[in-house]
């Protein structure tokens, strides 16, 4: 889909009472946080109408808003995160609305082409999408260990992280850690297509649901012509009955449980010792974080992010305690999303040349069933004939 007819669903402001009710005495945190947010959500509003303008994001800016992330957000993560506010469902919204700041700042090499205008050159392309893809897989890391110490620790206080009792806690993690593995596959995806970026969806694309019209998107795949929007849910079961409206002209869904294989056969229940496969985000990031390199290139490009190579061998050892032997399926699933996005930009460019209007919503109903030994899936991109992998319930 052209720049033009991608964005015409969005605004280039964001009206801040669609979020304020759901936040309760945590919406003071994010003033800044919204602010910036729709700072960069101007910014891409107006590269995607063609303009140049960005005037809040200079070089001044930026540095400024790196500083902040790092210290006031990292404060209010801190905060929201704590045992005292993990199991509010107010502070756990305040959250989710907070994970695009740290997710941004690991990728902000990424906004080069849509700040500046274009890329310098591809050398400079591919290194901000490694160093991007650096940055995420150790704040990935961090999370999913900060997972597994909280499911150590609600066991020993008689707890159990898969209850009911504490579903928003773990769609919480769950979904921040998503965000992130996906993101990840999404840069190596992006490496692939010359020009291309990637970038989080700022507020004012990430919260555009619209009547039963749901235009958000959690990342925006753009390049120099073409644009298309990612939302990444880390496992459409987890939202049986509801019905995604999602235009698949203009959104791509990935299913981290199924598409990343971000899925595991964890203890669900410590009294009887059954084990249940549960989508278990954070595979991606800790195995990435194995192939980190610290050659003198690799040295140079983490030095680049503040790591230096001892910290990546200690980051090394924590990801192989939380993986215990799991396998790699960083490559499968950049391969899956791959063929997604190289689907719809190729769909795209065969309907704009036939004169085809592409439909304005697609209901994609959850299935609930397991039936024959088989997980099967139907993403919305799937039902159009695109490759979604199914895994049988003895694989693990």
């Amino acid at each position: 889909m052209n720049h033009a007819e991608f964005v015409s669903v969005y605004d280039s402001s964001y009206d801040t009472r669609r979020i304020d009710e759901n936040l309760g005495p945590f919406r003071g945190l994010l003033d800044n946080a919204i602010d910036w947010s729709c700072y960069y959500g101007a910014a891409l509003f107006d590269h995607l109408q063609g303009e140049q303008s960005a005037p809040e994001l200079t070089e001044d800016a930026l540095k400024s808003y790196t500083h902040w992330v790092t210290h006031e957000g990292s404060a209010i993560e801190g905060t929201l995160s704590s045992d005292e506010n993990h199991a509010n469902p107010e502070a756990l919204n305040t959250l989710a609305i907070y994970n695009f700041h740290p997710i941004n700042a690991a990728m902000s090499r990424m906004w080069t082409p849509i700040i500046k205008g274009e890329w310098r050159s591809e050398q400079e392309r591919r290194a901000s999408i490694r160093i991007s893809q650096s940055a995420l897989a150790l704040k990935g890391l961090q999370l999913f260990n900060d997972k597994l110490r909280c499911i150590d620790k609600m066991q020993d206080d008689g707890q159990n992280y898969f209850s009911k009792k504490n579903t928003g806690l773990r769609r919480s993690f769950e979904g921040r850690l998503s965000e992130i593995d996906a993101a990840i596959v999404l840069l190596g995806v992006a490496a692939g297509i010359p020009d291309s970026t990637v970038v989080p969806g700022p507020l004012q694309f990430e919260q555009n649901i619209q009547g039963r019209r749901r235009y958000n998107a959690d990342y925006i795949w753009c390049n120099q012509t073409s644009a298309l929007g990612i939302q990444v849910k880390s496992q459409m079961f987890d939202t049986e009955q509801i019905d995604y409206d999602y235009d698949p002209s203009r959104i791509v869904l990935v299913d981290c449980a199924i598409d990343l294989a971000n899925e595991a056969w964890p203890l669900v229940d410590p009294r009887t010792g059954s084990r249940l496969r549960r989508p278990w985000s954070g595979l991606i990031s800790a195995h990435h974080v194995l192939s980190l390199q610290t050659t003198r290139n690799g040295e140079r490009e983490l030095a680049s992010i503040g790591i230096k190579s001892h910290q990546v061998e200690q980051a090394k050892l924590v990801a192989r305690r939380a993986l215990a032997g799991m396998k790699s399926m960083n490559d499968k699933g950049t391969h899956i999303i791959r063929d997604r996005v190289l689907y719809a930009l190729a769909k795209n460019e065969r309907d704009s040349k036939s004169g085809k209007t592409s439909p304005s919503s697609y209901q994609h109903n959850v299935p609930q069933a397991r039936q024959a030994g088989q997980l099967a899936t139907r993403s919305a991109i799937g039902r159009q004939g695109q490759h979604v992998r199914h895994k049988t319930l003895q694989e693990s």
